[in-house]
């Protein structure tokens, strides 16, 4: 009995911890994750990354690694999200580099990357 009573709540665990999370960040670092970067160094297996619309910019919102299966998008179909890098020669920037991974991004603008390697998305195989 304690057995079953074992591979039942084993099962329940895995089957609740493999439903997908949408990971929201807030353009001013009020949402539950604070920055995009913080939320993609929280993401599991199936999870999204959602931005509230506005501006983001500053650290951890610019030079951004994913490694993983990721989609970052918009919370609402149609809100402006803008995700402004604010690169230059004196301090160059990109937005976000993957690396053996697939990124999906769906209705984000990207501005002012700047550098030789620097663009909106860097892959890296």
């Amino acid at each position: 009995m304690k057995t079953i009573l074992a591979l039942t709540l084993a099962l329940l665990i895995w089957n609740a911890s493999a439903e997908a999370a949408d990971l929201l960040v807030a353009p001013d670092g009020t949402g539950p994750y604070t920055t995009i970067q913080d939320a993609l160094d929280n993401i599991g297996l199936n999870d999204t990354v959602v931005l509230m619309a506005g501006t983001y910019s500053g650290p951890d919102n610019r030079n951004m690694y994913s490694d993983g299966t990721t989609t970052i998008r918009p919370q609402f179909p149609g809100d402006e999200v803008i995700i402004d890098l604010q690169g230059s020669a004196a301090d160059p920037a990109y937005g976000i580099t993957v690396h053996d991974g697939t990124l999906t991004l769906e209705g984000l603008t990207f501005r002012h990357s700047y550098g030789l390697n620097g663009s909106a998305v860097r892959v890296i195989a």
